[in-house]
């Protein structure tokens, strides 16, 4: 279905507003609106005039994994349920007759020549025989045992001699690369540490072709750890799955191949020596025997991240899956110019990259950037993200390949590192139409309009014909009330695709910014007449009406949509554009989406937050529960469900098991914003503030100068009545957002409770005159001065 974020369209701001826009707007609105006799209508702009602040203050966390790496792939975990009874001391000749020969008096006789290889061969055979016995304990991932294993035999009196231990050290490394058998993947790390082959380069080196060998797969692991946690979780569990014997099925294929292309493609030798090869060509045998019938009608594409609750509004509908919904359109918008979900014009990119074939095995970095073009096509942020950095490390100076990566940063609202990487690709070439658009989208996400016109600006006479970089100038022309220049290029954008109705919707809210209201409204029958063609014709139309602050005709028009459609997405619609105070009305569209497509995450997650909202906190978790299972396991999104759920389960006292959804939330967090909502949400739940504590400063591990999130910590610790830690953390938010009314709204509080009364009240004056709902929000969250 179509995004949407209904609130803006009542307001008619853009997603680029700013608080100042939204005051304004607010006052605007409220001047059209008769208070005694439009009171519903009175309570609709007002609700849309909170939830744009809460959207405001968290915009820059949407659409954006703090796990540890797991034992099997090189934990330094250690577990006493697998220790060795007793030392392992190797049962020898020399050691049975050690006493014997102290005793003899006599000169000992004239030793034969010392067989070296013939002592390694010996105490390998005994190593490989103990070797069987720690690969049959009931975990074989651990590598304390085979520490212990390599360091008895290296201790065994036949390896005194250099040339001995030397030959033993070969075999071991013979051994690893030979090829997998269980256990292999915790003797490699024991091994690497033992024999000292990841500082030892030379050591390694001189171990023939299976120190070659080894010593690719070390550096193939150091770049694995080098990965985004979230991305090593989901490659983890799919090398512990190639261990295992059993055949995949046809839902594992279409889910799971892209993580195992994606493996092969980044560390092949590394993934030979820890898994097995046969089940990696099995796996990809029976990928290719999957009819294309079953891959259409199996969901396996990852979400966009979304954001969960930050500002709730007390009694209120939690607008979460409403922003869910939308993001997963304005993700797909970024690069939507026809080329492909994203939009990443073939005709703009170097020449040498356009053909669309993914080679098999790439070899090159433009095989990688292809391959990283058709993931981001496809949404798989994560596969995107491996083609394009696999690129770079083979070939540095690739503009294309940063361009690539900085575009699933931008996506993954990762700014800094975004803006890194579009550096980089203008060192290598200026002159990349796709390339300043990008940067006048960043650019807008700061609040610099004028940069961002003037990089769209730029992009256009590279493309003049590029319908989406118009789009967004229009915007940002919009957003500088210069309306001509808004107006014309919404018009050019009709122009160059008619059928893009959300261009209607643009020139609409222009036309009221010009104060006409006639050629606003004649927007609405030119999106009808799409509506044969365009099932989401009616629900731009409604969403016009809203602009023009026709309540009652913008829900007629929806119940038009529901009775010729009949479809999820219409229901789904309507239930998001309903009143807050109307909830039975949301329920019922709600439970007819489910009857419609019973699997519907943002259908299950509305509904959880409505059961959430009136206390029916059993029927919560079980909708939770529905979601959680109609998710793919690296769906983003599912940390925040979980969460939540974990939020309903401590209101029902089930305290264990929240406690245990709070901490899996944090482990399968992917992303610094993700783990951000998670403190958020608790915080304003005033929910297990300790594990709230862990997801702030698990973000901030990653995202150290992020305002929001800190923000987040000092509203924790600000509850955890901990005053002076969260006087650090308001300071250090206000430093990146002076003028974040929030932050200071808290930070005057947490002055006051200091002692420092002026000083408190001052940052509590100064943030109340910039938003007059601070006073009523916080203190229905049960935080006053």
């Amino acid at each position: 279905m179509r995004g949407y974020i209904d609130f803006l369209e009542r307001l008619r701001l853009t997603e680029d507003c700013d608080e100042r826009a939204i005051r304004r707007a607010y006052a605007r609105e409220l001047k059209l609106i008769d208070q005694e006799t439009d009171a519903a209508g009175f309570q609709s702009l007002r609700e849309s005039y909170d939830a744009a602040l809460f959207w405001l203050r968290h915009r820059e966390l949407e659409d954006e994994e703090c796990a540890a790496p797991d034992a099997d792939i090189g934990s330094t975990h250690r577990s006493a349920a697998h220790t060795l009874p007793e030392p392992w001391i190797p049962d020898t000749p020399q050691a049975r007759t050690a006493d014997t020969q102290a005793a003899q008096p006599e000169p000992l006789p004239e030793q034969p020549e010392i067989d070296a290889t013939g002592l390694a061969d010996a105490v390998f055979e005994e190593f490989e025989k103990h070797s069987a016995q720690i690969a049959g304990e009931r975990s074989i991932t651990d590598e304390a045992p085979w520490q212990r294993a390599l360091k008895a035999s290296l201790a065994d009196p036949r390896l005194v001699n250099i040339l001995a231990r030397e030959s033993f050290e070969r075999r071991i490394a013979e051994l690893l690369a030979s090829g997998w058998q269980p256990g292999h993947e915790a003797l490699l790390v024991a091994a690497t540490g033992v024999f000292n082959w990841t500082h030892d380069r030379r050591r390694i080196l001189s171990l023939g072709e299976a120190g070659l060998e080894l010593d690719r797969a070390i550096n193939e692991r150091a770049m694995y750890d080098t990965q985004d946690p979230g991305i090593k979780e989901l490659q983890g569990a799919m090398i512990r799955r190639l261990r295992d014997p059993k055949a995949p099925s046809t839902s594992e294929l279409i889910r799971d191949m892209s993580t195992l292309e994606m493996l092969i493609a980044r560390f092949p030798t590394w993934l030979a020596l820890i898994t097995s090869v046969e089940n990696i060509r099995r796996w990809r045998e029976l990928d290719e025997a999957v009819p294309t019938w079953r891959r259409k009608l199996t969901f396996a594409r990852s979400r966009p991240e979304a954001p969960f609750e930050k500002q709730a509004k007390p009694g209120g509908f939690n607008w979460a899956w409403i922003f869910m919904v939308g993001l997963i359109m304005i993700g797909r918008a970024f690069f939507g110019s026809g080329h492909g979900s994203h939009g990443v014009d073939q005709a703009q990119w170097p020449a040498h990259i356009e053909s669309q074939a993914q080679s098999e095995t790439p070899n090159s970095a433009n095989d990688f950037v292809r391959r990283g073009d058709e993931y981001l096509k496809q949404d798989d942020l994560d596969g995107a993200w491996g083609g394009f950095d696999r690129a770079i490390q083979l070939e540095p100076k690739n503009p294309t390949a940063h361009l690539g990566r900085g575009m699933v940063y931008m996506l993954r609202y990762d700014n800094e590192r975004a803006a890194k990487d579009f550096d980089d690709a203008e060192a290598f070439d200026p002159r990349n139409a796709i390339l300043l658009r990008c940067r006048g989208i960043l650019a807008m996400r700061a609040g610099r309009i004028t940069d961002a016109i003037q990089a769209y600006s730029k992009s256009l006479e590279l493309n003049p014909a590029d319908a989406y970089a118009r789009k967004l100038r229009a915007h940002a022309y919009q957003s500088d009330k210069q309306l001509d220049k808004a107006l014309a290029d919404a018009d050019e954008v009709i122009r160059l695709r008619p059928s893009y109705l959300e261009a209607y919707k643009l020139r609409a809210r222009i036309f009221m910014d010009k104060g006409d209201r006639e050629k606003a409204k004649a927007q609405l029958e030119l999106v009808l007449e799409h509506k044969a063609d365009d099932a989401a014709a009616y629900t731009i139309a409604a969403d016009i009406h809203r602009t023009l602050g026709n309540a009652t005709e913008a829900m007629a028009l929806l119940d038009r949509a529901v009775k010729d459609q009949n479809s999820a997405s219409a229901y789904l619609a309507r239930a998001a554009r309903r009143p807050a105070s109307d909830v039975e009305g949301r329920r019922s569209d709600i439970e007819a989406t489910l009857k419609l497509e019973p699997t519907s995450v943002e259908a299950l997650g509305t509904l959880a937050a409505l059961d959430m909202e009136s206390h029916r906190y059993a029927d919560a978790i079980a909708a939770y529960d529905a979601a959680l299972s109609a998710m793919a396991t690296s769906d983003y999104g599912r940390s925040a469900l979980v969460a939540n759920r974990g939020v309903a389960r401590t209101q029902l006292g089930e305290k264990a098991a929240a406690d245990d959804d709070f901490m899996t939330a944090i482990r399968i967090s992917r992303t610094a914003s993700e783990l951000n909502n998670i403190c958020w949400t608790l915080a304003v739940k005033n929910v297990a503030l300790s594990h709230a504590l862990n997801s702030c400063n698990a973000s901030l591990d990653q995202a150290p100068a992020n305002a929001a999130t800190l923000d987040s910590k000092g509203f924790v610790l600000l509850r955890m009545a901990r005053y002076a830690e969260a006087l650090k953390a308001y300071n250090a938010s206000l430093k990146q957002r002076p003028g974040q009314a929030d932050s200071q709204y808290c930070r005057g509080i947490v002055k006051r409770r200091l002692g420092d009364m002026r000083g408190g009240d001052a940052d509590i004056a100064t943030a109340s005159a910039r938003d007059s709902t601070l006073v009523k929000r916080f203190s229905a969250m049960g935080v006053n001065p």
